[in-house]
């Protein structure tokens, strides 16, 4: 029973549930087992969040990305480094970086608010202005602008553009 097993924050089970994330046949198993390790707390090292970031299904991946987000949040109220920490961790923003271009929208939408996460200005920056090059989805964009520390992006004037009018539908 998963409210069992989060009551008892059972270090004993994360072994089991970072191999469901690298092994499970089905991406649903792979996401609840993503879950389960970021609600255990300290069970979602980098190593299993990089290797769902770059998972062949987009819902890990979107999933991936907003734990990866929180994770390096939660490294830095720990009072880490501002890298997050060394070795796998410190690739987390690196990861994260090669998602902008993702095909699946869920998976880039979750990658822009992540950003906002990344100590690392320069390299925040560089992805949010990939991951909105050639954006006209107002979500991804509000994200994208919610995840920057930057007043004079360029692809922030794209915010003030009006939004297309959409045709009124008839109801049948």
């Amino acid at each position: 029973d998963l409210r069992l097993l989060l009551e008892r924050r059972s270090d004993a089970v994360v072994p089991a549930l970072r191999r469901l994330v690298r092994q499970a046949d089905r991406p649903e198993v792979q996401v609840v087992a993503l879950h389960t390790l970021g609600a255990l707390g300290g069970g979602l090292d980098g190593r299993t969040l990089t290797r769902a970031l770059a998972d062949r299904d987009a819902r890990v991946r979107a999933v991936a990305a907003r734990l990866a987000g929180l994770s390096l949040v939660q490294g830095l109220r720990s009072g880490e480094t501002p890298r997050h920490a060394v070795g796998v961790e410190a690739q987390i923003p690196k990861a994260l970086m090669a998602l902008v271009k993702d095909p699946d929208p869920r998976a880039r939408l979750e990658v822009a608010l992540a950003l906002q996460c990344v100590p690392d200005n320069d390299l925040r920056e560089r992805a949010l202005s990939t991951l909105t090059v050639t954006s006209t989805n107002r979500w991804l964009l509000l994200a994208a602008a919610s995840s920057t520390r930057s007043t004079n992006a360029p692809w922030l004037a794209r915010l003030r553009e009006p939004i297309p009018a959409r045709r009124a539908v008839p109801a049948p």
